[in-house]
């Protein structure tokens, strides 16, 4: 009888295990984060998905992990590394200086970009530049397609305010960018199931206008421009805070928004249908109104039940909060930023 070798024996576990040829994915679920104050100490951090169990895992920036949690994107003086989820191993991907800033929602291709934005290939590491200047957020379609992102020709000292950025698209495979706006006034787009959802600033007569923008929506084909709110209320546009910005659609309808202020978007839900603004903060009759922790919002949870951020003054916080109460389930503090999660 012939013998199966035991090295094909152990492979052919290892496939059943990983439910090969069964259409089956085996799906992690991780959290990663950086931890230290300047790029040349910075390490990336690992952690299950509520936060717990945190090790560090390799030095480098811009951490984003795959669909499926088992390799995590980072960003390194060499180019972008793909670095599996227990750190055995590390591939260079490829040496364009570029900071990996999402995944597609197949794990086949990364978005990136510093002075450019960029598809590359995780595969064959291939790189495709969409557009150069200063970028001011982006947006994955539902079936990763497609991308908008908000593009200025070049940095403003004054930032966005000054920036004077639009929306485009573009397919990821190739082809020319769609402009969806021209008002030099639009960034940081959200794409939802049925329309794009983007900070826009009003129109610039008086000085404090820059520190009001509102939140709107347009269709991929760049009609059916509306605003929810065209100008944030007066209380969001004033004494350190800077108006609204769409972070992601939840399952409902509604839109998770930042309040922007100079630590990081404050966490909020925001109703399209009645444009009714809720803030996420911890509410408790035992404590006191003055000192209710702000949590910021970064990025929701797949089920659209939690949101993670990151902000603060002097010391970051990084924070996992239920959307439905605005309680935490996870903080952690001191010199931590950039946190990224596949839940």
């Amino acid at each position: 009888m012939k013998r199966t070798p035991s090295g094909a024996c152990f492979l052919c576990l290892l496939c059943l295990l990983a439910g090969c040829g069964s259409g089956r994915v085996r799906v992690e679920r991780h959290l990663v984060f950086v931890r230290g104050t300047a790029p040349e100490n910075a390490v990336v951090w690992i952690a299950d998905a509520d936060g717990g169990h945190a090790r560090r895992l390799v030095r480098g920036l811009t951490p984003v992990v795959s669909p499926d949690g088992r390799t995590v994107a980072i960003g390194r003086t060499d180019g972008i590394h793909l670095v599996s989820s227990d750190g055995k191993r590390d591939h260079h991907l490829t040496s364009a200086v570029l900071n990996p800033q999402a995944w597609s929602p197949d794990g086949k291709r990364l978005v990136a970009g510093v002075a450019k934005l960029a598809v590359v290939d995780v595969d064959s590491g291939g790189v495709r530049v969409l557009a150069h200047g200063a970028f001011y957020g982006f947006g994955l379609s539902p079936d990763g397609r497609w991308l908008v992102y908000a593009r200025a020709p070049r940095e403003s000292v004054e930032g966005i305010c000054g920036a004077r950025s639009d929306l485009y698209v573009a397919d990821v495979d190739g082809g020319s960018p769609t402009r969806l706006t021209r008002d030099g006034r639009s960034a940081f787009p959200v794409w939802g199931p049925r329309r794009i959802a983007f900070l826009r600033m009003p129109r610039r007569l008086r000085f404090y206008d820059c520190f009001a923008p509102g939140i709107w929506t347009v269709r991929a084909d760049g009609s059916h421009l509306r605003a929810i709110v065209a100008r944030a209320p007066r209380a969001l546009s004033r004494q350190g805070f800077y108006g609204l910005q769409p972070v992601a659609w939840l399952g409902s309808g509604d839109l998770l928004v930042g309040v922007r202020t100079e630590w990081g978007n404050e966490a909020a839900i925001l109703n399209p249908r009645t444009r009714q603004l809720r803030r996420l903060m911890l509410h408790s009759a035992n404590v006191p109104r003055h000192s209710r922790e702000r949590y910021y919002v970064d990025k929701v949870s797949r089920d659209g039940r939690l949101a993670l951020g990151a902000g603060g003054d002097e010391k970051i916080t990084i924070s996992i909060v239920r959307i439905g109460d605005g309680r935490p389930i996870f903080i952690i503090r001191g010199s931590v930023w950039g946190p990224d999660w596949n839940r």
